[in-house]
């Protein structure tokens, strides 16, 4: 992706009363038995969303397209420079934005959407330094929001509530100081998380509660990755078209599978219910599609590209998820009352 990402300072916490309660009716559509489908056209299952950063226009968005490249629906909301495209297992998209030396009222923080494209909710993160900026972003299975702080020298993953209360950070071990940055993210099939750390080579796995489960250095610069419904690994790698396939084996150890080649320098990557892998990158102007045993498959054109970056796939819904978040919603409210 761009290098050309300028920090500066200020910091914003944007929780008016009428955002939450747009959060809350949100998150109640969402738990109340309606899908996506039936609700609104957006944030069905195995519809594909891209991260489109906002390098050249500076307007970021996510594009969401149907599995067979239809556009549907283009999320719009507040700041600049979006990383990641996460949709909460309540049913809402988040995505990180941006503080940027050329709009000085801009701050870190991130965005909250629900299915028709409303921003329900947007909060700042300051435990982000304002000389830094936060990158991609996962959700555990309770909701918790997991950001990668893309501080050059640190190790951080800041825990995020949907609004936006801090609940605490999660620190890797430390390598090579300055080369140390969190940079991509997934949630595993276990609901642990996956970083990367491209500049020393890095792939960690933690729980929740910010055990490491996995350290794992490997012969190549990793950017984004998925994890595999058999506990694979696919992964980008930086400045190359190559999507590795690995097999961890210890905490410490993995095989090098196979490996498969993008038409362009892949970034985001992606896999729908089916099994298939969905790849873009900052310089595409498409999202590929491969079999993991058969190679490529297809692609679709991203209508007006600017930097695409990561991807995402609309999950299966998750009915005892979105039941706990129906018994939150009520104490949300009152808690805003007060």
């Amino acid at each position: 992706m761009s290098g050309k990402i300028i920090p500066k300072s200020g910091k914003t916490r944007a929780k008016g009363r009428s955002s939450h309660r747009l959060l809350a009716a949100a998150i109640g559509a969402c738990v109340l038995g309606l899908t996506a489908a039936q609700a609104h056209a957006g944030l069905t299952t195995d519809n594909i969303l891209v991260n489109n950063f906002g390098d050249t226009s500076g307007t970021p968005n996510i594009q969401e397209y149907t599995p067979a490249g239809t556009l549907v629906q283009t999320y719009t909301g507040t700041g600049y420079d979006w990383e990641g495209a996460t949709v909460t297992p309540s049913g809402l998209l988040v995505t990180t934005r941006r503080h940027i030396a050329a709009q000085p009222t801009s701050a870190n923080g991130i965005n909250v959407f629900d299915n028709t494209g409303t921003q329900v909710a947007t909060f700042g993160t300051p435990e982000i330094s304002s000389t830094k900026y936060p990158g991609d972003i996962s959700v555990f299975a309770d909701n918790t929001l997991a950001v990668s702080d893309q501080n050059n020298g640190t190790h951080v993953i800041r825990k995020y509530s949907l609004a936006g209360v801090h609940l605490g950070d999660i620190t890797l071990p430390v390598v090579g100081g300055v080369n140390d940055t969190t940079f991509g993210s997934t949630i595993s099939p276990t609901n642990t998380l996956w970083m990367s750390d491209p500049g020393d080579g890095k792939l960690y796995e933690v729980n929740e509660s910010g055990t490491l489960l996995s350290n794992l250095s490997l012969p190549f610069l990793p950017l984004d990755m998925i994890v595999a419904p058999d506990s694979t690994l696919w992964v980008t790698e930086n400045h190359s078209s190559t999507i590795h396939h690995l097999q961890p084996l210890t905490s410490t150890t993995f095989n090098a599978l196979t490996s498969i080649t993008a038409g362009f320098e892949a970034l985001g990557i992606a896999m729908d219910s089916g099994g298939d892998i969905l790849v873009t990158g900052p310089s595409a102007t498409t999202v590929e599609r491969y079999s993991t045993t058969t190679g490529f498959v297809n692609s679709f054109s991203i209508s007006s590209p600017d930097s695409p970056i990561f991807l995402n796939v609309v999950p299966v819904p998750e009915p005892g998820a979105m039941a706990l978040m129906l018994l939150a919603v009520p104490a949300l409210l009152r808690r805003r009352r007060a």
